[in-house]
């Protein structure tokens, strides 16, 4: 292939310039017209094929950047030990005066709830990053109904673990989070049966409730350790998009 080159010349006129010819050769050509058309073909598959894949990663990368997982779980161990320090004190006293775990622990699923939903607004507003649509305040809210209303007998009877658990499950699962909605059933199952033997003294784990609160604290303790390390291998993660 060649390509013709006419130089100009100021004023019109072009007497004795010399038309000048460069001759590319065509192998090299048609290798610069498939290499454009495979990049149009890939570009098409990539926005056909990758695009969910790359908001889905760009999602990832955001909620890791908040510590959208970790904050949470960290939040809810702190309440954990708080309930099993509640529990071991309520068992260790022979009162009817001291009030049962459940009395004393009825606000705590509120005080998660308002703590978790405070750290993300601190955290978006040092780091510019939105706190995000987790949840967190509406289940503050759904705590202030239930301890307003006749719902405040449920909390009573299951306890404050309970709650804590479906709420993660909840949440965990409008996150499509494995690791927040994981625990939950066990905290559910857990707390309920702590709580149920304060109050009747006849539950399946009977006095060992409180032992697997303590063993479930310190699994819950590990998980947000692991929530942590894989955050922060997520937000440091280059956003890749189709093949190369």
């Amino acid at each position: 292939m060649s390509v013709s080159v006419r130089p100009f010349r100021a004023g019109g006129h072009d007497q004795g310039m010399k038309r000048i010819t460069i001759s590319v050769p065509d192998a090299v050509a048609d290798k610069d017209r498939v290499d454009m058309a495979h990049s149009v073909r890939q570009s098409k598959r990539m926005d056909a094929a990758s695009l969910p894949a790359y908001l889905d990663s760009l999602q990832r990368r955001e909620r890791a950047a908040r510590r959208a997982v970790s904050v949470p779980l960290l939040v809810h161990t702190v309440a954990l030990a708080v309930a099993v320090v509640t529990a071991s004190a309520y068992t260790s006293q022979d009162s009817p005066l001291v009030p049962t775990p459940s009395e004393s622990l009825m606000a705590l699923p509120l005080a998660v709830y308002l703590i978790v939903w405070a750290v993300m607004r601190v955290r978006a507003w040092r780091t510019g990053i939105g706190p995000g649509h987790d949840g967190w305040g509406i289940m503050a809210i759904v705590s202030v109904v239930v301890l307003c209303s006749w719902l405040a007998t449920g909390l009573l009877l299951l306890g404050a673990v309970f709650f804590l658990g479906l709420g993660l499950v909840v949440l965990g699962a409008r996150l499509h989070e494995a690791l927040l909605w994981g625990p939950g059933p066990v905290l559910m199952v857990v707390g309920a049966s702590t709580n149920l033997y304060a109050l009747s003294d006849a539950t399946f784990l009977g006095p060992w409730s409180t032992v697997v609160l303590v063993v479930l604290t310190l699994g819950l303790a590990a998980t947000t350790v692991v929530a942590r390390l894989r955050e922060r291998r997520t937000a440091g993660a280059a956003v890749t998009v189709g093949h190369p």
